[in-house]
């Protein structure tokens, strides 16, 4: 089909920053929109949308072309672990017995997911499950930082969107710029079809992950967004056996890491910033 990691997220999330521009135009006017949110704010989540967006973004996407979906998904939903990771240090609570038997079963998982010779049908080497757990750990940094925005701030979810989606798409084509020998938009004309598809369904996604963050802890709001690698799992058998392979290791260890990753925001959720 073509297209590359780099241009697929710019056009992802450029999408994306159109929609929700548009929508906020739409609530709050044209007129000094942004004039009630403070600058700290503003920069609060523009930080979130750097780490949680832009970088966690590219490299889930980057992910997706060098370990195939069901690999990248299944890892990427380590992110809880991080997120419980970063309540710990910063927050200075310690190692609980839950926490630790989640960590267990996540690493588990990771190392079946390994040795599963499953997703990419051109292969890949064991060291790029990195690309997908560095995504991980940025989506974890960001909603952690969108959720104390969205409670200690009286930002709505779609003023906080907005913000976090423009900041990472300005950053993304910082970065696309520094890499001259990347061109944006040389992919065929087919391939753009399909990136604005995905950053509609993506700007859902993240509608629908605000409005959780703002309702609800970062402990219960991730746990259930780590089920995303059981459906990724599904429909990668039925729809993309010509791309990707589905084993049975693979799958264990997709269950292992849900399983993991519930667990450890179950150990004690009022420590992920209640």
């Amino acid at each position: 089909m073509g297209g590359n990691p780099v241009q697929s997220s710019v056009i992802v999330v450029g999408v994306n920053v159109l929609i929700f521009w548009i929508f906020f135009w739409m609530w709050n006017g044209l007129d000094d929109a942004l004039a009630h949110i403070s600058w700290s704010t503003i920069g609060l989540f523009a930080l979130a949308g750097l780490f949680g967006n832009a970088l966690g973004r590219f490299l889930a996407l980057y992910g997706i072309d060098q370990l195939g979906v069901t690999i990248n998904t299944a890892g990427i939903s380590t992110r809880p672990l991080f997120a419980a990771t970063i309540a710990v240090i910063w927050l200075g609570e310690r190692l609980q017995p839950f926490l630790l038997i989640g960590i267990l079963l996540v690493v588990i998982g990771i190392i079946t997911l390994v040795f599963s010779k499953g997703g990419n049908l051109q292969g890949w080497k064991a060291w790029q499950i990195w690309i997908s757990l560095g995504a991980g750990a940025s989506f974890a940094i960001g909603n952690v930082i969108r959720r104390f925005g969205l409670t200690t701030t009286p930002t709505t979810p779609l003023e906080g969107l907005t913000i976090d989606q423009t900041a990472a798409f300005v950053g993304l084509l910082i970065y696309a710029y520094a890499q001259k020998n990347i061109n944006v938009f040389s992919a065929p004309p087919k391939t753009y079809l399909f990136f604005t598809g995905a950053g509609i369904l993506g700007a859902i996604g993240h509608f629908c992950l605000f409005e959780a963050l703002d309702r609800g802890p970062v402990a219960i709001v991730d746990p259930l967004i780590a089920t995303q690698p059981l459906f990724a799992t599904f429909l990668a058998y039925f729809l993309l056996g010509d791309l990707e392979r589905v084993t049975p290791k693979l799958v264990i260890g997709t269950l292992l890491i849900v399983l993991g990753a519930s667990i450890v925001m179950l150990y004690d959720p009022s420590t992920i910033l209640e």
